[in-house]
């Protein structure tokens, strides 16, 4: 396994871009890596001593951010609760049907879908039942086969975005689950995120360019319209 990017370090918490493949937790398979255990070989700390305080799927790639202690993890687990954490998703799109050419929202209730059962189940709508997702949209660009997306999550629900996009007939690319045409990675990037560190109550704001190849063959001035979004939301 490659080396894991660090995008911040201090007494109280980690940040890394999470390459994509890798849990961020350990599965039921022992020989597989997981985040925090390769953080901590890197770090060359105990692994018990490091808390995730949120995750991204195991396709997803992205900044994680990582309590080193219990107290640290309950401040920071609170940001997300309360939503005063802010998060900034990129997501290459299948383009299904034009999507809207102003921000929207989407705002309504999942739950795993029924039916036979597979690892992972997809996540759909529902009219009553579910955890509440609230996910704020908006269209960087776009061309006659995808779309690219700049996601706002305001809640943490599992497949949330992935969901909510193939809702909008806007499957992530690569992603079969729900309804996207295979691929070799799902492109679906955690890019950005802003909170509060525990201590001194400074802003922090913790960035990361998607990976190689995201962007396949679009336009070259995809990528400046992503930086740009990226820049955008560090000014919030």
């Amino acid at each position: 396994m490659n080396h894991i990017p660090v995008l911040h370090i201090d007494e109280r918490m980690v940040a890394v871009d999470k390459p994509a493949g890798v849990p961020v937790h350990g599965t039921r398979d022992p020989h597989r890596p997981h985040l925090i255990a390769l953080v901590a070989t890197q770090l060359e700390v105990d692994a018990g001593t490091l808390h995730p305080v949120h995750r991204l799927d195991a396709p997803t790639t992205g900044v994680v951010v990582i309590a080193r202690d219990p107290k640290t993890a309950e401040h920071l687990g609170a940001a997300f609760r309360t939503r005063t954490a802010k998060k900034l998703y990129l997501a290459l799109c299948e383009r299904g049907i034009a999507p809207p050419s102003e921000p929207w929202r989407e705002d309504n209730h999942l739950r795993p879908a029924k039916g036979p059962r597979s690892r992972p189940a997809p996540m759909q709508a529902v009219r009553a039942g579910g955890r509440r997702a609230i996910t704020d949209f908006e269209c960087l660009a776009d061309d006659a086969k995808h779309c690219l997306i700049a996601a706002r999550p305001e809640t943490g629900r599992r497949h949330q975005i992935r969901a909510h996009l193939a809702g909008c007939e806007l499957p992530i690319v690569g992603d079969a689950l729900y309804g996207a045409t295979p691929a070799d990675r799902l492109h679906l990037h955690a890019a950005a995120l802003a909170l509060l560190h525990p201590d001194s109550n400074e802003r922090l704001h913790f960035v990361t360019p998607p990976p190689s190849g995201f962007f396949g063959r679009c336009p070259g001035d995809w990528q400046h319209l992503a930086a740009a979004a990226m820049q955008a939301h560090a000014r919030k």
